[in-house]
């Protein structure tokens, strides 16, 4: 290929990022400014940058990770964007297609540079691009994650077999280092450098001397002792969004006992199901962990397979140098799920299955398709020619299956991407109005509401919020649509007073085909006094994590886009008119009368629903 004419060159290259170019477009398209649970962090973060922050702000533990790293890039994307959340998103995105391109590099340099390596790195991405990875392109705080293996592949691609024996050892060694700091310094799984990096410096004899080898391993056994033991000490938690954690909580604090049967028990299976999670999200699995732990030991066991293989075969210790970056990968992948089932089995087993996981975790089959490759390829050399036709012509539909069972994934990841693009603009729709009523309804946010509200707060007056609250709760703001939304668009479907004096509302209202609306307004004249916030009922699958895959045109609208509101006598006041409701779709700033109004009868002490067709009671 490289010394393929340049179109062609082109055309190869579209052929393998075009998983990242179709990505590309739905994070373009998808991605919405506002923030998302540790976003809301960067409220607190850029006060103190303001005020000037000191080292310690910035190494201070967010849950487990000294995330030092992000928190600059966030400083810098906040300042450069204007406070648009969106950039995260971007940068994530970015961070995904370097790692591609890197993991592409590594590729020619250890498996060839032959159309097998095309058709690999088209499957790799078809993997690493999939929308099924909506929460790490979609939730900005996932940049951290991807961090450490955009450090680490460029550290394998350093340390790859072209370029060896080092030109300039000690330049090239210093910039490794450097990597694992910054991983380290990005998420708690870069800890977990330092003892790869030894075992591999110490194991790759084309690297450089042995007495130079020596002093690498050396050298990176004390700068990693000295990073992991500055890392645990005053090791306290000072982020609001962190499972059970506190802010002053000992980071380390809860977890699991791994010589408890029970939680042992958990720890396998989240193990397992880490592991096998990027082939058990389809719209096809009813049970996605236990899928995952079935995945999960196939993928472990054929790993296992390619590294004896390779460690103790003629053929395998032939194509060793080659191999060793792929086995330094997979130890990476595996030592992570290790960690990962400590510190998460004890929340629930059913995390595993997590989407940003995925990050993480699909890099253990990429790895174990190039072990296998090398080695098939090493093995065949020494067969007849026959053999050899035939074992590629198994080996390519084997491939082009493996590309095939990613068309369900994406298809369903692109359907949870929709799904989380809608929650995120119900979520820009509660910021507008965030400063100036607490609804009722907000029972999901009730922890949250004051912290976002203080960062919403300290964002806009350090002027860094791009996407700001309005400034009155008036609906002067929105385009008005000059059409009345009937019961098939948008209803009331009961209203009551509850025993603690609230009344409640419940209804449906969408927007066209398949858009919920983003929030119900609740108005007297011309101010909003409430807001009714959609209420969901998925078809969810068991633990809860994912949307049913189904025709949305077979539910009635009343299951798909149900909202709730619940207003207080303060909001309610003693005013005699009728609530008048506006369905808001945030994208537009529009918002779109609903024919039917609540009706108060302070003489009963009741509330009855007012439309064209008649009053309901």
């Amino acid at each position: 290929m490289r010394h393929a004419p340049f179109w062609k060159r082109l055309l190869l290259l579209l052929i393998i990022f075009a998983p990242a170019i179709y990505t590309g477009k739905l994070v373009s398209k998808y991605a919405v400014d506002v923030g998302c649970w540790d976003m809301w962090e960067n409220g607190p973060l850029l006060q103190k940058w303001h005020d000037g922050i000191h080292w310690s702000d910035l190494y201070a533990a967010q849950i487990q990770h000294r995330i030092v790293i992000p928190r600059l890039i966030v400083i810098a994307l906040t300042h450069l964007s204007g406070g648009d959340f969106r950039w995260e998103n971007y940068a994530t995105f970015t961070v995904m297609l370097g790692s591609a391109w890197l993991l592409y590099r590594l590729m020619r340099r250890t498996l060839g540079n032959s159309p097998w390596v095309v058709a690999l790195a088209f499957v790799a991405n078809l993997l690493v691009f999939s929308p099924m990875l909506y929460q790490i392109f979609f939730w900005g705080s996932s940049l951290w994650m991807t961090l450490p293996m955009l450090c680490l592949l460029g550290i394998l691609n350093l340390l790859s077999p072209e370029e060896l024996p080092l030109k300039r050892p000690a330049v090239v060694f210093a910039v490794v280092l450097l990597l694992a700091e910054i991983a380290t310094h990005s998420f708690a799984h870069g800890i977990l450098f330092w003892p790869i990096l030894i075992v591999y410096v110490l194991l790759q004899p084309t690297l450089a001397s042995p007495k130079a080898r020596y002093t690498m391993a050396a050298i990176t056994l004390v700068l990693g002792v000295v990073t992991i033991g500055c890392y645990f000490t005053n090791f306290i938690n000072v982020a609001f969004h962190a499972y059970n954690l506190k802010p002053g909580d000992y980071a380390m604090e809860g977890g699991m006992n791994i010589m408890d049967p029970a939680d042992r028990a958990k720890f396998i299976g989240f193990f397992f199901g880490f592991l096998g999670n990027p082939f058990a999200r389809t719209p096809f699995e009813d049970h996605p962990l236990a899928s995952a732990e079935f995945y999960g030991v196939f993928v472990l066991v054929s790993f296992l397979i390619c590294a004896t293989l390779i460690v103790f075969t003629k053929t395998g210790r032939r194509i060793w140098p080659k191999a060793l970056p792929w086995l330094a990968l997979a130890a990476y992948v595996i030592g992570v799920a290790i960690a990962i089932s400590k510190g998460r089995s004890s929340i629930g087993e059913h995390r595993a299955v997590t989407t940003r996981y995925l990050v993480i975790s699909l890099f253990l089959p990429i790895s174990v398709l190039s072990l296998a490759f090398l080695y098939a390829r090493a093995w065949l050399a020494d067969r007849s020619r026959t053999f050899q036709q035939n074992s590629r012509l198994t080996a390519a539909c084997a491939l082009t299956a493996f590309a095939m069972g990613q068309l369900p994934q994406w298809s369903y990841g692109q359907h949870l991407t929709e799904m989380w693009s809608h929650a995120r603009r119900q979520a820009q729709a509660l910021v507008l109005f965030l400063p100036h009523l607490k609804p009722a309804s907000m029972k999901t946010l009730d922890k949250d509401y004051k912290y976002c509200l203080d960062s919403i707060t300290t964002l806009n007056n350090l002027h860094l919020l791009h996407y700001q609250p309005l400034a009155s709760p008036e609906l002067k703001w929105f385009k008005k649509s000059a059409k009345i939304a009937g019961p098939s668009q948008a209803d009331i479907t009961s209203v009551k007073f509850l025993s603690n004096g609230q009344l409640e509302v419940l209804g449906n209202a969408r927007f066209g085909s398949q858009k919920p609306a983003d929030a119900i307004l609740f108005t007297r004249g011309e101010k909003v006094i409430a807001l009714g916030q959609p209420a969901p009922q998925p078809k969810l699958r068991l633990y809860a994590l994912d949307y049913e895959f189904a025709n949305y045109n077979e539910f009635p609208v009343s299951d798909l886009y149900p909202w709730e509101a619940y207003l207080t006598p303060a909001q309610l006041g003693d005013d005699k008119e009728p609530l008048e409701l506006w369905a808001l779709d945030v994208r537009d700033m529009r918002i779109t009368k609903l024919e039917k109004s609540v009706q108060i009868d302070d003489a009963t002490k009741s509330a009855f629903i007012k439309g064209t067709s008649g009053n309901s009671p």
